[in-house]
């Protein structure tokens, strides 16, 4: 099937597709996070355990032991299953990123030469290049900064209810209501993301055409022109990253961010949550 026909059932089947022809290294990370996630939450109670038994008057030789070894085993596997999952991931997220540019060379190439008669060819590779850099950036975002911490928050509040299912149930809604209103307001902001992804890729491909070309640019005397024209998109581009980056501080404070290293997070989720600037990219590549 073309890559068309998949870009018009969405930005979602378009990923799976590619994810699919990397089936094994992706259940690899994602069984590794997963994996990781559940070691340190366990190591938290590992080291309750510690403390229970050091607490003893007399504690068994076993037992101490064995609390240590628990301990141990987990943060262990804590840090060797990231690592697993890093080494997994830098080689499967680039594969899929250059499995979607050779195709979607492959289908600009197939176009007829009326096709590329008014269309500028470095803007046309610059769509392609932003595409599989968008499908790069979404994975890296998924598999680091959104899967984790909802995993993290799965797993604490399941072990919660081992105690008190009163507990769990409250904080099971708390936690469902911040991630429904931190979704409507990522969402909020997807259109600055898709007028941001259009200027910088027209800026790129201009410039990307002016270099390629730049033989006629000086024979003809445009150096000049060029250069002075040059402000004025970079101009536009830079108002929608303000735009952009306003949108994700403004998302930050109404969310009530206590620590300043998480005020980035809307930005990354929005970025998760947010494909239609992908799917955008694609299609003007087709």
């Amino acid at each position: 099937m073309s890559v068309p026909v998949y870009a018009a059932r969405g930005p979602v089947p378009f990923l799976l597709r590619y994810v699919r022809h990397r089936l094994g290294g992706h259940a690899v990370v994602l069984t590794a996070i997963l994996a990781a996630v559940g070691c340190a939450i366990g190591s938290q109670y590992a080291v309750k355990n510690l403390v229970d038994v050091l607490g003893w008057q007399f504690p068994p030789a076993s037992s101490l032991w064995t609390a240590v070894g628990v301990l141990l085993a987990l943060v262990a596997g804590d840090n060797l299953l990231w690592r697993l999952a890093g080494w997994v991931a830098a080689r499967v997220f680039v594969e899929l990123s250059g499995d979607l540019r050779l195709d979607l060379f492959e289908h600009l190439s197939g176009h007829a030469p009326s096709y590329f008669a008014d269309r500028f060819p470095g803007a046309l590779a610059g769509r392609i290049s932003t595409a599989a850099t968008a499908a790069l950036t979404i994975e890296n975002s998924l598999a680091w900064t959104t899967i984790p911490p909802a995993a993290a928050v799965v797993s604490s509040i399941a072990v919660l209810g081992l105690v008190n299912w009163h507990l769990t149930a409250a904080l099971a809604a708390i936690s469902v209501v911040l991630g429904l209103s931190v979704r409507h307001l990522a969402g909020r902001g997807r259109h600055l993301h898709d007028r941001y992804a259009t200027r910088a890729a027209g800026v790129s491909g201009d410039l990307m055409d002016i270099v390629s070309n730049i033989g006629l640019v000086r024979a003809f005397g445009a150096a000049g022109r060029e250069r002075a024209s040059a402000p004025a998109r970079s101009r536009r581009r830079d108002a929608a990253l303000r735009a952009r980056l306003s949108s994700r501080s403004a998302s930050s404070t109404h969310a009530c961010r206590p620590r300043r290293r998480r005020e980035s997070r809307p930005l990354h989720l929005a970025e998760a949550l947010s494909y239609r600037a992908l799917t955008d990219e694609i299609r003007r590549a087709a």
